[in-house]
């Protein structure tokens, strides 16, 4: 992938569904790009502008409310080019043991993914 079309493209040909978000179809806002998978998970990436797209992949349960970050076990953001390439290449499949699978929330806003740890020091 060299452009953003490109990893447009790619997204598209890997079966993520698209979904113009505000605007008009032929000149959206942003770009929803949509993937679900057997297992109770979707993948999403957020394209607002080439240099501006979010990436995530969602645990399903009984319905899903996108605000709500406590489903959210993989996040990225950066450039459609950077977003593209984790998703596509660099994040496993849902199935896979290395994939990321569990989020443990903590109060308020903040969530960390179970794959960071944080080093408390005096």
């Amino acid at each position: 992938m060299r452009t953003s079309k490109d990893a447009i493209d790619a997204l598209v040909s890997r079966g993520f569904r698209a979904i113009p978000l505000a605007g008009s179809p032929s000149q959206p806002e942003s770009v929803l790009f949509t993937l679900g998978w057997d297992e109770p998970y979707m993948d999403e990436v957020l394209v607002r502008d080439e240099q501006d797209a979010t990436a995530c992949r969602h645990r399903l349960e009984n319905g899903i409310d996108f605000s709500d970050r406590k489903h959210v076990v993989w996040f990225k953001d950066g450039s459609v080019l950077e977003v593209v390439d984790e998703i596509l290449h660099r994040l496993p499949h849902p199935s896979n043991p290395n994939a990321p699978r569990l989020v443990i929330p903590t109060p308020g806003n903040l969530w960390i993914p179970p794959s960071v740890r944080i080093e408390v020091r005096s």
